[in-house]
Protein backbone atom coordinates (compact mmCIF):
# COMPACT_ATOMS: atom_id res chain seq x y z
CA UNK A 1 0.00 0.00 0.00
CA UNK A 2 1.02 3.56 -0.64
CA UNK A 3 0.58 4.38 3.03
CA UNK A 4 2.55 1.31 4.10
CA UNK A 5 5.37 2.30 1.76
CA UNK A 6 5.38 5.82 3.16
CA UNK A 7 5.53 4.49 6.72
CA UNK A 8 8.25 1.99 5.86
CA UNK A 9 10.41 4.63 4.17
CA UNK A 10 9.92 6.90 7.17
CA UNK A 11 11.40 4.24 9.43
CA UNK A 12 14.68 4.46 7.54
CA UNK A 13 15.04 8.06 8.65
CA UNK A 14 14.50 7.04 12.27
CA UNK A 15 17.49 4.76 12.62
CA UNK A 16 17.09 1.54 10.66
CA UNK A 17 20.24 2.28 8.68
CA UNK A 18 21.42 0.43 5.57
CA UNK A 19 19.92 -2.94 6.56
CA UNK A 20 16.53 -1.30 7.06
CA UNK A 21 16.85 0.55 3.76
CA UNK A 22 17.47 -2.78 2.00
CA UNK A 23 14.36 -4.26 3.60
CA UNK A 24 12.28 -1.26 2.54
CA UNK A 25 13.64 -1.50 -1.01
CA UNK A 26 12.82 -5.22 -1.22
CA UNK A 27 9.31 -4.64 0.14
CA UNK A 28 8.73 -1.82 -2.36
CA UNK A 29 9.87 -3.92 -5.29
CA UNK A 30 7.63 -6.82 -4.26
CA UNK A 31 4.59 -4.52 -3.93
CA UNK A 32 5.26 -2.03 -6.72
CA UNK A 33 2.04 -2.60 -8.71
CA UNK A 34 -0.13 -2.46 -5.59
CA UNK A 35 1.57 0.78 -4.53
CA UNK A 36 1.01 2.39 -7.92
CA UNK A 37 -2.62 1.24 -8.08
CA UNK A 38 -3.40 2.73 -4.69
CA UNK A 39 -1.50 5.91 -5.49
CA UNK A 40 -3.53 6.30 -8.70
CA UNK A 41 -6.79 5.57 -6.83
CA UNK A 42 -6.05 8.21 -4.20
CA UNK A 43 -5.05 10.83 -6.75
CA UNK A 44 -8.07 10.17 -8.96
CA UNK A 45 -10.32 11.81 -6.36
CA UNK A 46 -10.47 15.62 -6.56
CA UNK A 47 -9.07 17.27 -3.44
CA UNK A 48 -10.61 20.75 -3.41
CA UNK A 49 -11.70 22.07 -0.02
CA UNK A 50 -15.09 23.34 -1.25
CA UNK A 51 -15.98 19.99 -2.89
CA UNK A 52 -17.54 18.32 0.16
CA UNK A 53 -18.56 15.10 -1.64
CA UNK A 54 -15.05 14.37 -2.91
CA UNK A 55 -13.41 15.49 0.32
CA UNK A 56 -15.53 12.83 2.06
CA UNK A 57 -14.40 10.26 -0.55
CA UNK A 58 -10.76 11.25 0.14
CA UNK A 59 -11.26 11.00 3.90
CA UNK A 60 -12.94 7.60 3.62
CA UNK A 61 -10.19 6.18 1.39
CA UNK A 62 -7.35 7.54 3.51
CA UNK A 63 -9.03 6.20 6.66
CA UNK A 64 -9.43 2.77 5.05
CA UNK A 65 -5.79 2.68 3.89
CA UNK A 66 -4.51 3.62 7.34
CA UNK A 67 -6.74 1.06 9.08
CA UNK A 68 -5.54 -1.67 6.70
CA UNK A 69 -1.96 -1.19 7.93
CA UNK A 70 -2.97 -1.43 11.58
CA UNK A 71 -3.46 2.20 12.52
CA UNK A 72 -6.16 3.26 14.98
CA UNK A 73 -8.17 5.78 12.94
CA UNK A 74 -10.45 8.52 14.19
CA UNK A 75 -12.24 11.24 12.23
CA UNK A 76 -12.25 14.65 13.87
CA UNK A 77 -15.20 16.69 12.66
CA UNK A 78 -16.59 20.14 13.40
CA UNK A 79 -19.82 21.37 11.88
CA UNK A 80 -19.14 23.49 8.81
CA UNK A 81 -15.53 22.28 8.41
CA UNK A 82 -13.89 19.48 6.50
CA UNK A 83 -13.03 16.45 8.63
CA UNK A 84 -9.51 15.58 9.70
CA UNK A 85 -8.13 12.04 9.90
CA UNK A 86 -6.21 11.26 13.07
CA UNK A 87 -4.38 7.94 13.11
CA UNK A 88 -1.90 6.37 15.47
CA UNK A 89 -0.26 3.07 16.22
CA UNK A 90 1.08 2.51 19.69
CA UNK A 91 4.40 0.70 19.92
CA UNK A 92 5.50 -0.39 23.39
CA UNK A 93 8.96 0.93 24.17
CA UNK A 94 8.98 3.41 21.28
CA UNK A 95 11.14 6.44 21.96
CA UNK A 96 10.24 8.47 18.87
CA UNK A 97 7.04 9.60 17.23
CA UNK A 98 6.33 10.55 13.64
CA UNK A 99 3.74 13.03 12.45
CA UNK A 100 2.33 13.69 9.00
CA UNK A 101 0.08 16.46 7.74
CA UNK A 102 -1.75 17.05 4.50
CA UNK A 103 -4.12 19.76 3.40
CA UNK A 104 -6.92 20.27 0.92
CA UNK A 105 -6.46 22.44 -2.14
CA UNK A 106 -8.27 25.77 -1.90
CA UNK A 107 -10.05 26.99 -5.02
CA UNK A 108 -8.91 30.30 -6.49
Amino acid sequence: MFVKLFLAISLVFFGLGAAGADQVSQWRQAHEQQIMDQFAELHSIPNVASDKVNIRRNIDLISKMLAEVGMQVELLELEGSNPVVFAERSSPGATKAYGMRSKFMLPY
